[in-house]
C-alpha cells in the first residue's frame, strides 16, 4: 500500500491486486481517498505504460463544488507515482448503461477537466454543445446526444507518448502470432518462448522463483521472444528485460515505474503489435 498526503487534509492510498488475481499486462492499481480521515470515495485505474483508464466514485455525501479538486488530485498521484501522461474514462462513467451518469449529464464533468473524445467526429459534435451551453441561457444537451458520447472513451493527454498501442491490441497480436506460428497451440507457443528466455542473463534458476513470477514471466516470454528475432539484446538489456517480467510478479508499483525504462523492447512491441493487429 502507498499515501499520499496532499493538501487540505486529503489522502490518497494506493493498493496493488493480489498476486493470484492480477492482470496479464495491465496494472490495476486501486484507491481509496480521504479527507481528515473520513473516506470521500474509491476507485481505480488500469495502467498500461504512460496510460490509465481511471475510474472513480465520489460518495453522494461529498458531491458538488469539491468534486474536481478530488478528482484532479487523484490523477496528480496517479501521474507522481507512475509518470501517467495520459487519463481515459470508459463510457460507463459518463452514460453507458448507467441512467445516473445520463441524467447528471456527467460527461460535462470530464470535458471541463480537460477531457475530450477520443472519436473525432464525437469531439466536434461536443465542442458545438458546449457553446451553445455557454450561449444559451438554460440550455440542457438532450439525452440523446449525452448517449452518442458514450459511444468512445474520453482521454486527457498531458503529454504525447511514443508508443500507441492498447494491452487489447497486444492481445490481438499475441493471439494471432501463436495461431500463425504454432497453429494455435498456446502450450507450444510458450515452450518454445521459455526456450529462448530462459538462456537471458539473469534467467538462472527459473523453476527456484516465486509462482507468481514463474507465471507473470511465462505469460509475457511469447511477446518478448516474439521481439528477440527482430534483434539482439546485450547481456545487460537481456538482464534488465527478466528484472522487468519479474516485478510483474512480484511488485506491480515496480513493474510499472520500470517497463517504461525498456525504450528499446517497447518499440520492438510497438512494432509486433502493428504486424498482428490490423486495428493499429
Amino acid at each position: 500500500m502507498f499515501k499520499a498526503e496532499l493538501e487540505r487534509g486529503l489522502d490518497v492510498y494506493l493498493f496493488m491486486m493480489d498476486k493470484d488475481h492480477r492482470l496479464p499486462i495491465e496494472n490495476y492499481t486501486g484507491f481509496v481517498a480521504y479527507r481528515n480521515g473520513v473516506p470521500l470515495g474509491y476507485g481505480g485505474g488500469w495502467i498500461f505504460i504512460d496510460r490509465c483508464e481511471i475510474g472513480v466514485n465520489i460518495f453522494e455525501t461529498f458531491r458538488g463544488g469539491e468534486n474536481n479538486l478530488i478528482f484532479i488530485n487523484i490523477m496528480r498521484v496517479y501521474n507522481m507515482v507512475f509518470g501517467v501522461s495520459k487519463f481515459v474514462v470508459p463510457p460507463y462513467q459518463f452514460g453507458e448503461d448507467n441512467e445516473e451518469g445520463l441524467q447528471s449529464g456527467a460527461f460535462w464533468f470530464y470535458y471541463k477537466l480537460g477531457y475530450r473524445s477520443c472519436d473525432a467526429s464525437i469531439k466536434k459534435i461536443a465542442d458545438k454543445e458546449w457553446l451553445k451551453i455557454n450561449s444559451k441561457k438554460g440550455y440542457r444537451t438532450p439525452i440523446t446526444v449525452l448517449k452518442k458520447f458514450t459511444e468512445s472513451p474520453v482521454e486527457l493527454i498531458l503529454k504525447k507518448s511514443l508508443f500507441h498501442f492498447e494491452p487489447k491490441q497486444l492481445s490481438i497480436a499475441i493471439t494471432r502470432f501463436v495461431a500463425k506460428k504454432f497453429e494455435g497451440n498456446h502450450e507450444m507457443a510458450i515452450a518454445w518462448s521459455l526456450r529462448i528466455l530462459r538462456n537471458f542473463n539473469g534467467a538462472e534458476g527459473f523453476q527456484k522463483w516465486p509462482t507468481a513470477e514463474k507465471n507473470t514471466f511465462k505469460y509475457l516470454s511469447i511477446l518478448v521472444a516474439a521481439c528477440a528475432q527482430q534483434t539482439v539484446f546485450t547481456n545487460e538489456e537481456q538482464e534488465s528485460i527478466v528484472t522487468v517480467l519479474r516485478k510483474k510478479g512480484s511488485d506491480e508499483m515496480a513493474f510499472s515505474i520500470a517497463i517504461k525504462k525498456e525504450i528499446k523492447l517497447l518499440k520492438l512491441i510497438q512494432q509486433f503489435v502493428r504486424k498482428f493487429d490490423s486495428t493499429m
